[in-house]
């Protein structure tokens, strides 16, 4: 295929649909990232990457608040589960209450 804008979709695409063999996924990574062409792919790539970590923080927040509203743990073991610091845990405390009225 020649390059042009259908190849750097075309990169996309793979990149989004097919699992690839590590050294198969280690080339296709280098050709994205040393030819400027894909710059489409990388941005693809890099809001993929945000979207998950977004995803990834509501998810753990969510497990917080959760187990803050259970009253099952304390915020050390909430903490120590979750990854999240005391002034984190706190902060989702304090939302819980003015969302729902809890009073935990």
């Amino acid at each position: 295929m020649e390059k042009g804008p259908k190849r750097s979709v075309l990169y996309s695409l793979i990149d989004h649909s097919l699992p690839l063999e590590p050294d198969e996924e280690k080339a296709f990574r280098k050709i994205i990232q040393e030819n400027p062409m894909f710059q489409e792919a990388k941005m693809l790539q890099s809001i993929e990457e945000v979207g998950r970590e977004k995803g990834r923080e509501e998810g753990i927040e969510t497990t917080a608040i959760n187990l803050l509203r259970s009253q099952w743990l304390n915020k050390e073991q909430i903490s120590e589960i979750t990854g999240l610091d005391r002034n984190k845990l706190e902060e989702l405390e304090r939302r819980l209450k003015a969302e729902s009225g809890w009073s935990g």
